[in-house]
């Protein structure tokens, strides 16, 4: 039992509400403002004793500005996972203490149908391939319980953090999207099938960096400060270092150290988009492709919309540009313009692709 002392701290540091349900989704959120960065478990109880324990993974930008914490705390948990709970439900957090709004939950008859069999499309977005764009459009009509957002600093942050969420939470998801590699899909146990856009590589680059230098973004290698030239020449980032071939590979810097990706990481690439990918669009004609991808897919054939475009440079930025070393950074990213080549020759772009990988299992 916690005592009245212990209470009270955990209500100042642990907070949490159920919003209420909508559609076939319990909606809510949860953090520990000590540790905003650590994704806080909420334990869903029923009066059989039963309990399951469900992980926030959706960024409310409401509790952020109401509480002047960042972090990822929203949870949408689908009323299917909770069926086995009975009519009623409590949601706690992890000492016990219900949430606000959340001591007594009534749990209504699911209002559609689940499709189980729904496999969970992975959409590895490449940065500066209108991703940010794509990835509005194309969930503007998928349940926020269905979806997860993989992107450093937002828990659960990244690929590695993934396999911390229970099983039954991550299988019951359609959508993955974000900066990871190729491979997350070893972490559900459902069919999945992987889907990305690309860009000519050097013009990639160079709204990538133009990005940065506007956003003033700070670079850190060894923990050491480094100005943004340095970083890009030298090929300090994952970033400017081949990611199209190490997200389409599945290669890490932990992998493959900076400035070692080669020929063999470039086939190992393709085999994979042979083998796995419904899907690689072209930036350059991305309404066309996402009307392609739309139709294949079975959702609303939205117009696409245009979010996170690179922005002018002042002249004091612009200069910046004229410090970076182009010959140089366009010799170290030549498998990324190889592998961009090879797909273009092979005509996997911009067409639905039946993966092996996927029809051998069907």
């Amino acid at each position: 039992m916690v005592t009245n002392g212990r209470e009270k701290f955990l209500s100042r540091h642990l907070l949490g509400c159920v919003d209420g349900i909508r559609g076939n989704e319990l909606h809510g959120w949860i953090m520990n403002k000590d540790d905003p960065q650590r994704p806080e478990p909420n334990i869903c109880s029923g009066p059989n004793q039963e309990t399951h324990i469900f992980y926030p993974f959706t960024f409310r930008e409401d509790v952020v500005q109401a509480t002047g914490v960042d972090g990822v705390f929203g949870f949408a948990i689908p009323l299917a996972l909770l069926r086995s709970l009975g009519r009623t439900c409590s949601i706690s957090h992890r000492f016990g203490l219900p949430l606000d709004h959340g001591a007594q939950i009534s749990l209504p008859e699911l209002s559609k149908p689940c499709q189980y069999d729904t496999p969970l499309n992975i959409f590895l977005h490449i940065p500066k391939t209108a991703g940010t764009s794509l990835r509005n459009t194309l969930l503007r009509t998928v349940p926020a319980g269905e979806v997860m957002l993989i992107y450093p600093g937002r828990s659960p942050g990244n690929d590695k953090r993934f396999h911390r969420i229970p099983l039954s939470q991550r299988n019951h998801l359609t959508w993955l999207f974000g900066h990871c590699h190729f491979g997350v899909d070893r972490y559900v146990t459902k069919s999945s099938r992987y889907i990305t856009f690309a860009r000519e590589p050097m013009a990639r680059l160079r709204s990538n960096v133009t990005h940065h230098i506007a956003a003033d973004t700070n670079f850190y290698f060894a923990g050491i400060r480094i100005g943004i030239e340095t970083i890009f020449n030298e090929g300090l980032s994952e970033e400017f270092d081949n990611v199209f071939t190490r997200s389409l590979a599945g290669l890490g810097r932990d992998d493959v150290p900076l400035g070692q990706v080669g020929d063999d990481e470039v086939e190992l690439a393709i085999t994979n988009v042979r083998r796995h990918f419904c899907f690689v669009g072209q930036q350059s004609r991305a309404r066309e492709d996402t009307s392609t991808l739309q139709d294949f897919l079975g959702l609303p054939a939205d117009e696409l919309s245009t979010d996170n475009v690179t922005p002018q440079l002042n002249d004091e930025e612009y200069s910046t540009i004229e410090m970076l070393d182009w010959d140089k950074v366009s010799r170290r990213n030549r498998p990324d313009q190889l592998l961009y080549a090879r797909l273009e020759q092979e005509g996997l772009f911009s067409t639905v692709l039946e993966p092996s990988a996927i029809k051998a299992s069907v």
